[in-house]
């Protein structure tokens, strides 16, 4: 992101209705929302499986990481999307 940042317009349509037109509009700096979502789900997930490994509850503390990953790969997803 750091690297297509400079290079994007000032105004993104971040959201588009059934028939493609944009539907919500904003800033580029809009972006690093996605980023501060993905660390607060990557940091609960991480201090709750820490906890629960702690606890000896390791299917859970794997299923907390494993959502982590999830929902990187997702944010990953909706940040090249409107990036590109």
């Amino acid at each position: 992101m750091t690297i297509s940042f400079p290079n994007l317009p000032d105004i993104l349509a971040v959201r588009y209705n059934s028939q493609g037109m944009p539907e919500e509009i904003r800033e580029k700096t809009a972006l690093f929302r996605l980023l501060v979502i993905g660390l607060l789900a990557w940091s609960v997930n991480a201090g709750a499986g820490l906890w629960l490994a702690r606890q000896q509850q390791r299917i859970g503390a794997h299923m907390l990481w494993g959502g982590a990953i999830v929902v990187q790969g997702f944010l990953l997803l909706a940040l090249v999307s409107l990036i590109t």
